[in-house]
């Protein structure tokens, strides 16, 4: 028994547990589970579409006492932040499993037959199209006009065939020698020269960068922050070039795994902000912990659909290629719906909550929205910069 005692009858007269020592059956688990799912299941969906539906409805009413019937703010919030991070690595990757596989790309360029050129079919490129050119009979040879029109005819057919970024990209990442033609999940690829930064040329190892900064004259070195960081990016370009490592995916996913830590502790400081814009005698701190519970509880919802919606329009579109663009359109969409309404819901939430007049209410809510905004865009910026400095 529990209590300890050792008793013969069915029930312990000390503390009423059953005396039964039988193994519960697999069907009891299960139903046993069923009930316990159930009955958060009630509490969860009732919650659900209280808060997604009705700004600030719960946070008032919880606060007004009536909580039996809705999920605590705690554990809705860490129950959501799971589901929020943990699903982007359950949904299957087609995009990238069929990019592996070299399925698409092999697709497209057998599709392409090239362009007939003087009377000879199958030109695909420029160098045929210069073989061509050399081996015709002198009256027969392509004019400067004619040449140039097949030149950006077959330039145009290359990039439609295997798609790269435009020329002001190239240009703009140029300046630090990073190659990000081609969407293999690196940033530095095989062919990367080194990095141009000021008067540090063709940078490529750690050493080569720091013989040449002693080499340069104090005030033309980097400072020391500058110099940290560099030093990280080209071991960055090390690793990834000369060792084959995916260090970006590594990145990406480090920083995937932590940014729900990122936003809780973000919490405490979003309350902060409530309690400084409101009477201090009227309201408590742990009243704007809720509403900040709550309310974050319904971001990472918001964040939830638009991972499904993008992963669900991301599969179709590889099924109907034809239509991709309208299905990118359609998740493009749903974002812009959600970052509106996330800005309506906080309007609407903090009306219902505080019940101020409505043009103080609006006033605050204005205020806060943007600074809150502007501070979690700078921890993700200090976040994502330790992040890359810590692999």
């Amino acid at each position: 028994m529990n209590c300890g005692t050792i008793v013969e009858q069915r029930f312990c007269p000390k503390c009423g547990q059953e005396n039964s020592i039988n193994r519960p059956s697999f069907h009891y688990l299960f139903s046993h589970f069923a009930e316990d799912f159930v009955h958060y299941d009630s509490g969860f969906w009732k919650t659900m579409k209280t808060l997604t539906r009705k700004p600030g409805k719960i946070i008032r009413d919880y606060l007004d006492g009536k909580r039996k019937t809705y999920v605590p703010p705690v554990k809705l919030y860490i129950f959501v932040s799971f589901i929020t991070f943990f699903i982007p690595f359950i949904l299957p990757d087609f995009d990238q499993s069929e990019n592996d596989s070299g399925f698409i790309s092999e697709t497209t360029n057998n599709d392409f037959e090239g362009i007939e050129v003087a009377g000879v079919n199958n030109i695909k490129t420029i160098q045929q199209l210069d073989s061509l050119q050399s081996v015709l009979p002198e009256n027969k040879k392509l004019t400067g006009l004619e040449y140039e029109i097949y030149a950006q005819t077959l330039k145009a057919l290359e990039r439609d065939v295997n798609p790269v970024l435009s020329d002001s990209a190239d240009v703009g990442n140029s300046a630090l020698g990073i190659d990000v033609s081609e969407d293999d999940g690196r940033i530095f690829k095989e062919n990367h020269k080194g990095f141009n930064v000021g008067k540090y040329k063709n940078i490529q190892s750690v050493a080569q960068f720091d013989s040449i900064d002693k080499s340069l004259a104090k005030e033309d070195r980097m400072g020391w922050a500058s110099k940290k960081f560099f030093k990280k990016l080209i071991e960055f370009r090390e690793r990834e070039v000369e060792k084959g490592e995916e260090v970006s995916s590594i990145f990406m996913e480090k920083l995937s795994h932590n940014l729900s830590k990122v936003l809780f502790i973000y919490l405490p400081f979003f309350a902060f902000f409530l309690w400084l814009f409101h009477s201090k005698k009227k309201w408590l701190y742990y009243d704007h912990g809720i509403f900040t519970l709550y309310y974050f509880s319904f971001l990472l919802m918001l964040i939830t659909f638009n991972i499904l919606i993008s992963w669900i329009m991301t599969s179709i579109s590889l099924l109907v290629p034809s239509l991709a663009n309208i299905f990118t359109l359609i998740s493009l969409f749903v974002i812009l719906f959600s970052v509106g309404y996330a800005f309506f819901y906080f309007f609407r939430a903090h009306s219902r909550v505080y019940g101020e007049n409505k043009a103080v209410s609006r006033l605050k809510s204005f205020m806060l929205f943007w600074i809150n905004s502007f501070f979690i865009l700078l921890i993700l910026m200090v976040y994502t910069l330790f992040t890359f400095m810590m692999i």
